[in-house]
Formats: C-alpha cells, sequence, structure tokens
C-alpha cells in the first residue's frame, strides 16, 4: 500500500529486537527510489553499535535500481554473522557470476551507480506525475511517496473485477488489489505501476481509465 514505517516505529522495533534476543530481516524496498522527501535512516544503520553490531540483516537487489536479469542482491549483516553466514552460502548456493560482480563495484565505485539511480528517481516521478494527471485530482490515490507504483481503491469487488476485464481487452493490464491480501476477499482497488511505460502510453491506457472511474462513479 506505500505505506513507510515511522521513525519511532523502528526504533522500537530495533528494541524489542534486542529484548527478545531476535533478528530483524530488513528488506528495504525500492528505498532508493523516495519522491517526497530526503531517503530515510534504515533500521540497520540505527541499530549498528560503534563495534557494528545489532540485531538487523539488511538485504537488497539490483533488480529495480538496474535491471531483474542481472540477478545479484546483496545481504548487510553485523560483523559476527559475516563468517557463520560466508559458510551457509558456500553450502547451500553455487558461486557467484564474478565478472558481473566486480563490473558493479566497478561502476558503483566510479560514481555512475549513484548517478544512475539519481536519473531514473527523476524519471519515475515524472511518470508518475504524469498518471496522476491523466487520472485527475478526482482520483483517490494511496502511495506515490517512494516506489515504482501506487494504489487506486476501488469501492466493490465487482468493479475491480470488470475494471480489469474490460482493460485486457484493450491490452492494458491492470493488477487487482484484491490479489495481494493474505485472506480470501481483500480489499478492492489496482495497483498501478508506471516505471517500466512511456509517458505517452501512460496518458493512453491512464486516459481509458479515468473514463471508465468516471462511468462507474
Amino acid at each position: 500500500m506505500g505505506a513507510t514505517l515511522s521513525m519511532a516505529r523502528r526504533l522500537a522495533l530495533i528494541d524489542r529486537a534486542r529484548r527478545r534476543d531476535a533478528w530483524i530481516i530488513e528488506d528495504d524496498y525500492d528505498s532508493e527510489f523516495r519522491y517526497a522527501s530526503a531517503p530515510l535512516s534504515a533500521m540497520q544503520g540505527l541499530a549498528a553499535r560503534a563495534d557494528g553490531e545489532g540485531p538487523v540483516l539488511y538485504v537488497g537487489t539490483f533488480s529495480k535500481t538496474m535491471y531483474p536479469g542481472l540477478r545479484l542482491g546483496y545481504v548487510v549483516l553485523p560483523p559476527a554473522l559475516v563468517g557463520p553466514m560466508r559458510r551457509a552460502n558456500v553450502r547451500q548456493f553455487r558461486e557467484g557470476d564474478y565478472v558481473l560482480q566486480a563490473a558493479l563495484a566497478e561502476f558503483m565505485h566510479g560514481g555512475g551507480y549513484a548517478r544512475h539511480v539519481a536519473r531514473m528517481r527523476r524519471l519515475y516521478a515524472r511518470r508518475q506525475q504524469c498518471l496522476r494527471d491523466v487520472l485527475g485530482t478526482g482520483t483517490r490515490l494511496i502511495g506515490g511517496a517512494a516506489g515504482l507504483h501506487v494504489v487506486l481503491p476501488l469501492d466493490t469487488r465487482d468493479g475491480e473485477r470488470r475494471l480489469v476485464a474490460a482493460a485486457a481487452e484493450r491490452g492494458i493490464a491492470l493488477a487487482p488489489l484484491s490479489g495481494y491480501f493474505m485472506r480470501p476477499r481483500g480489499d478492492p482497488g489496482l495497483v498501478l505501476g508506471y516505471a517500466n511505460a512511456t509517458e505517452a502510453g501512460i496518458e493512453r491506457a491512464g486516459g481509458w481509465l479515468a473514463r471508465r472511474l468516471r462511468r462507474l462513479r
């Protein structure tokens, strides 16, 4: 739904993990693409003491900032876990692609990765704004401060089903929000991604959706 965990809740989680002798696995999803403000501090950085130890394992991937076919991810560990995790990784997984790792490391050290992410952040912000403009100010959207999608809530599951089916006939793929819930009948709505689309494509598909939404109202 695009919600961001507040600083107070982050600190409370870290405190609870310490008291319970537990680990937090922090998947800082889409943190690179934050539009409304500067990136928030990760729990891994908040939890680390002077010696680097803390109850947080920070995991991430380059599938969104680069491309999924790269198939490279990473984990930032407390120093005490580096050795055990390295041994577990050798036993459970085949060796990584060292050529790709070396190329990506050079890209990052040279500043190319940071420039690429900044450029894509500006591009995705424009595409999100394009989507908002074409849907109109009367359309309620949830999220958008970060990430690569927004959520459009709907009143009924039937309306959701009919919109998805009608869009498919026009060659427009709409993702129903209800399908993302663990319970059988989740809240109705649409998950609208805008990253992998041109502004012309967003205007075409978004214009069609805006007209259909006006009919529902």
